[in-house]
């Protein structure tokens, strides 16, 4: 067991990753005319444990959430209340319009997997 201690632990560090980051989002002020840019979201997960926290309220519980996953559920909550909240930087923005100018096939195939995630989805949630 000793010796595959250390990929447990990566594979451990890998699956909690999303809860210990901060969301690197943006909050754009109201422009009552609706956003053009796809808006980015949270792991399902996440919109998952606000369901479920929304009807918790143990304030001792509150305490154990780590802040990453808590700045989550923050934005999350202000999404719900809507608050135009993008988890799409403007960094990733400048990235993913360089890989479309760079490679375009490899853009599109990304756009095509996005699109087919995305119709799953959908299909998942009724």
């Amino acid at each position: 067991m000793a010796g595959r201690f250390p990929q447990h632990l990566a594979a451990f560090h890998a699956y909690c990753a999303p809860a210990r980051a901060r969301p690197e989002v943006t909050i754009h002020p109201p422009s009552g005319g609706g956003h053009t840019e796809e808006r980015g979201s949270a792991p399902e997960v996440f919109r998952l444990h606000l369901a479920v926290l929304g009807f918790l309220h143990d304030r001792s519980a509150a305490w154990d959430i780590p802040c990453g996953e808590a700045e989550w559920y923050h934005m999350e909550a202000n999404r719900a209340k809507g608050v135009d909240v993008d988890y799409i930087t403007e960094e990733s923005r400048r990235a993913w319009r360089e890989l479309e100018a760079k490679d375009p096939e490899t853009a599109a195939a990304c756009r095509k997997a996005r699109a087919q995630w995305l119709a799953m989805k959908q299909r998942r949630e009724g």
